[in-house]
């Protein structure tokens, strides 16, 4: 299938960053994953981020993908969420770390793929608010 790791490769922001001591970070963000019924879900890979492989690469594909914040419960990835104990009920303010991406596409499927026009439509909102606020 492929589909989150084509929506990477093409709404992912990458930028890098260098330290006075030489080390480099490379920084990896990517917007919302919008889906066709209106479900929403953060997917980001990269370093520092709960992804493998936990670096960005241009080239090749992710196995597993943090995913954050869904807008609804989706029992499909309710087993890698965090939980910070037992009485635990909150799926939609959590990461979700780990997570394969075969079940990301799953995810996406069931809600009727993915409204790249939405999400695009979205990413220009939020550069318009950026530039307002600058």
């Amino acid at each position: 299938m492929n589909i989150i790791n084509n929506f990477l490769k093409k709404f992912m922001k990458v930028s890098r960053h260098h330290y006075n001591n030489g080390d480099e970070m490379v920084h990896s963000r990517c917007h919302p994953v919008i889906c066709n019924d209106g479900f929403q879900m953060s997917v980001q890979v990269g370093e520092q981020l709960y992804s493998n492989p936990r670096a960005y690469i241009a080239e090749g594909s992710y196995s597993e993908a943090e995913v954050g914040f869904p807008s609804e419960r989706e029992p499909l990835i309710d087993e890698y969420v965090e939980r910070y104990s037992e009485d635990f009920v909150d799926f939609t303010n959590r990461v979700y770390p780990f997570v394969p991406c075969d079940i990301i596409d799953a995810v996406i499927e069931k809600h009727g793929g993915i409204n790249e026009a939405a999400v695009i439509d979205s990413i220009l909102a939020d550069d318009q608010g950026s530039e307002d606020n600058a």
